[in-house]
């Protein structure tokens, strides 16, 4: 037998444009199925949708295993959204519908507005050493924390998060960013399994991402748990535009801004190529700036470079792979000092199998400068900026990437 509680769009419609409130719930024969909160939801573009959950029992017995949800919501997007929720018990289904009205908001967020009341009067910017490929970087001012990236799922259980747990003292994550849905950017996100991820472990009150969905594993894992957390969402589209309650730039303190950079890929997005898709941000800390990429390459960095100076500190491109790190790019940033986020296996090779960084990379940095660092050589780096200067230093060395033993025996210094 099937049960069915549901109504037509136009009735929702109505009913949801008059204020009114349906409350479908079925109980017999001591079965009880019914939803938690409101069966209409209204938010607006930009908010996250909490969900409510719902009930099913039987007398006493939890049989909400026996529930599935069907039905997808895209909170930027006015419209209304129909979550299903389908009871298949004893031979019986029953179906209980929520649905989502999203409006367009009509309220524009203040980039101005200083976000973070305490004090920091040094910036730190900790260049995690992943012990694998991938990426993540702490940005930590005060109580005012900012992650980008958080490495594959088993680097983010095993380092990412008990290493935020030192500087994230609050356990609140200010801004979060993921570049773009590679595994080993995302992956720690959402952690090993049964294990904690950073969003797990910590509470997110903003996020910052890619904006578009991918069929893998790992990024179904990561929207879910995004969606999940209540934090505002943003894409960087919606940031440079200040729509869905997004904003181009983030005043944290006076001295302080986190600053979205257009690639041009932000509303047009290369669906062959997500390095190209990376969220780009450059943070100034008064007269200092400090460029972080992703994977970002060639196309994307010789568009940006339309509307970027010099820096102080570039985290290379794309691990320092030869698709980044392009002469269009370094030509206009001309930084001081090159962080790579990169691993080297400890093994008679050295190589991490993909060859990163690259010589042809490489020689492109050195002609900027000779101060390129490496957290498969220093581990953990973190940087101390006071504004006006700041210091660089390795958990494990300090050593330069041209002075490294790996570097002496797998790479050369270009000559004149």
């Amino acid at each position: 037998m099937k049960k069915v509680l549901s109504f037509l769009m136009i009735s929702i419609l109505v009913l949801s444009l008059s204020g009114c409130t349906l409350e479908p719930s079925t109980v017999d024969g001591g079965i009880e199925f019914k939803l938690n909160g409101d069966n209409i939801i209204n938010i607006t573009t930009g908010e996250s949708y909490l969900e409510y959950g719902f009930i099913a029992i039987d007398g006493e017995e939890d049989i909400s295993s026996y529930v599935t949800t069907e039905g997808e919501l895209d909170a930027r997007t006015p419209g209304v959204y129909f979550i299903e929720y389908v009871l298949n018990y004893n031979g019986e289904e029953t179906r209980l519908l929520r649905a989502i009205v999203v409006t367009k908001t009509e309220i524009i967020m203040d980039p101005d507005e200083v976000l973070y009341d305490g004090t920091c009067d040094n910036v730190q910017i900790h260049y995690l050493y992943l012990e694998a490929m991938g990426d993540s970087t702490l940005i930590d001012c005060g109580d005012f924390e900012i992650l980008i990236d958080a490495g594959l799922k088993s680097t983010g259980t095993e380092i990412v998060v008990p290493y935020l747990q030192d500087y994230v003292t609050d356990g609140i994550i200010e801004i979060l960013i993921a570049t773009h849905p590679d595994a080993d950017h995302i992956g720690g996100f959402v952690g090993l399994s049964g294990q904690l991820g950073v969003f797990d472990a910590f509470t997110v009150e903003r996020v910052l991402n890619y904006g578009y969905t991918k069929t893998t594993t790992t990024h179904e894992q990561y929207a879910e748990l995004r969606d999940a957390s209540g934090a505002l969402v943003c894409n960087g589209h919606d940031a440079l535009t200040s729509s869905n309650l997004c904003q181009p730039y983030y005043t944290i303190t006076e001295d302080l801004i986190l600053k979205i950079i257009d690639t041009g890929f932000y509303e047009n997005h290369d669906s062959t190529n997500d390095n190209e898709n990376s969220i780009v941000v450059i943070l100034e800390h008064k007269d200092l700036t400090f460029l972080f990429t992703g994977d970002a390459e060639f196309d994307a960095e010789e568009f940006m470079a339309d509307t970027l100076t010099t820096v102080d500190v570039y985290k290379a491109g794309h691990h320092g792979s030869h698709t980044a790190s392009s002469e269009a790019l370094l030509s206009v940033i001309q930084p001081i000092d090159v962080i790579l986020s990169v691993y080297f296996p400890d093994d008679d090779d050295g190589e991490n199998g993909y060859g990163i960084p690259q010589q042809e990379s490489l020689d492109r940095l050195f002609g900027y400068t000779d101060n390129i660092y490496a957290t498969g050589v220093n581990g953990h780096i973190v940087l101390i900026s006071n504004g006006t200067t700041y210091t660089i230093t390795g958990s494990i060395n300090s050593t330069l990437l041209k002075d490294s033993i790996w570097f002496n025996s797998h790479r050369t210094y270009p000559t004149e």
